[in-house]
């Protein structure tokens, strides 16, 4: 592990943060420093690394949790001396008139659109019972009596021509009772009558059916983001010499 660590390579916490580059290694320990302009150095152990890929060497949990307690010890320890507004470090140039290169790096995000499926309504179908009236016209028979009287002539034990044959056997033996019952003696004769009526016998069937088919409908739709991007201002204070605008470093 110490010999695949080397100066340059980016060290990132558990979480894929980076917290720097390696300036110096050691027997034990190696240095990671996060910049020039802000400097803040830290000592990890390699017993601390739990992978190194891609010349960039991630940090357990508990090194990126000890790094970021040095962090906030050392905001804490400078808090007091700091005035309200962004941090301000000196950095030296080193041997005078000698040229020096200083990389101040700018972040700047980017936004990778993609889509995420949320329930967007549902549709629900419920059977409900309907009733409506529907009217028929049927026949149907009834039987009515029409009594009439006729005037006859002959004696009380003679067969009445009435008694014809097809009548009925029971309206036959009433009128052979009354017949056969003495003369002068009261009587009633019961003749029943029918009629026909109506009744329904009801069948369920399929009259329609209702089917729903769930399509997926694709069309093109605008969103908007809000990225920071960090820009480098420059300002000068006192006699400053430089080349080209300071513009330029926007």
């Amino acid at each position: 592990m110490e010999r695949d660590i080397q100066e340059g390579m980016v060290v990132r916490s558990e979480s894929g943060e980076k917290l720097g580059t390696v300036t110096r290694c050691g027997d034990r320990d190696f240095v990671v420093e996060k910049g020039l302009l802000f400097t803040r150095d830290f000592l990890v152990r390699y017993d601390e690394v739990t992978e190194i890929r891609d010349r960039e060497v991630l940090l357990s949990r508990a090194a990126s949790e000890a790094v970021q307690r040095q962090r906030e010890q050392r905001a804490g320890a400078t808090g007091g001396q700091r005035t309200a507004g962004p941090r301000e470090d000196v950095v030296p140039l080193g041997t005078f008139g000698k040229p020096q290169d200083i990389i101040v790096e700018l972040a700047a995000e980017e936004a990778l659109p993609r889509t995420v499926v949320r329930p967007s309504g549902s549709l629900r179908i419920h059977k409900v019972v309907r009733t409506e009236m529907k009217e028929f016209r049927i026949p149907v028979r009834r039987e009515e009596l029409h009594i009439e009287r006729v005037a006859v002539d002959r004696a009380a034990d003679e067969r009445s021509a009435a008694a014809a044959p097809g009548a009925r056997a029971e309206s036959a033996a009433s009128l052979q009772g009354l017949r056969d019952g003495t003369v002068f003696e009261e009587a009633t004769v019961v003749i029943p009558l029918h009629e026909e009526r109506v009744e329904f016998t009801k069948t369920a069937h399929v009259w329609q059916e209702v089917h729903v088919h769930k399509a997926a409908a694709e069309e093109l739709t605008q969103v908007r983001t809000e990225l920071r991007r960090e820009v480098a201002e420059v300002s000068e204070s006192g006699q400053v010499s430089h080349d080209g605008p300071l513009d330029g470093l926007h």
